[in-house]
C-alpha cells in the first residue's frame, strides 16, 4: 500500500480547477461545484495512488470449530477488550484498587482464553478420532 504524498497532493490541488477556476459568479451551480471537486479530487488521487484489486479466498471453517468454540472465543475477546480498556485509563495516580482491578481482568482474560484454546483442542482431536474410528 501506498502512502499518500501530502506535498505532490497539495500543489496539484493547488494547481487544479478547484482553486484556479473563480466562482464569484452568482449563476454557478452548486451541483456543478460539487461535482468538479469531486471529479478533481478523484482524477488527483487516482493518479497519485492508482487503485488496485485484491483477491482473497475465504478459508471454509475447521469442521470441529463449532458454536461452542465461536462463543469461548468471543467471550476471551470481550474481555480482553475490558482488560485493555482498564489498562488505557489506569494511571498510576489513582488508588491501588484500581491496579487490583487490572490485575485482575487480566486474569479473567487469560483463564478465558486458555479455556477456549482447550476447547478448540480437545474438538479438534475428538474430531479426528471420530474419523479414524469410522475408516
Amino acid at each position: 500500500m501506498e502512502n499518500l504524498d501530502v506535498d505532490v497532493f497539495r500543489s496539484r490541488l493547488h494547481e487544479s480547477p478547484i482553486c484556479t477556476t473563480g466562482w464569484n459568479d452568482a449563476d454557478v451551480d452548486a451541483d456543478a461545484m460539487a461535482k468538479q471537486y469531486n471529479d478533481t479530487l478523484t482524477a488527483i488521487i487516482d493518479s497519485m495512488i492508482p487503485l488496485t484489486t485484491t483477491t482473497y479466498r475465504v478459508r471454509q471453517s475447521d469442521p470441529w470449530y463449532d458454536d461452542q468454540c465461536r462463543f469461548a472465543k468471543r467471550a476471551a475477546r470481550k474481555l480482553e477488550r475490558r482488560y485493555k480498556r482498564t489498562m488505557k485509563f489506569s494511571t498510576s495516580s489513582r488508588p491501588s484498587s484500581s491496579t487490583i482491578s487490572v490485575s485482575e481482568f487480566r486474569s479473567e482474560w487469560i483463564a478465558a482464553l486458555k479455556a477456549s484454546h482447550r476447547l478448540v483442542e480437545q474438538k479438534r482431536r475428538s474430531f479426528w478420532r471420530f474419523k479414524l474410528s469410522e475408516s
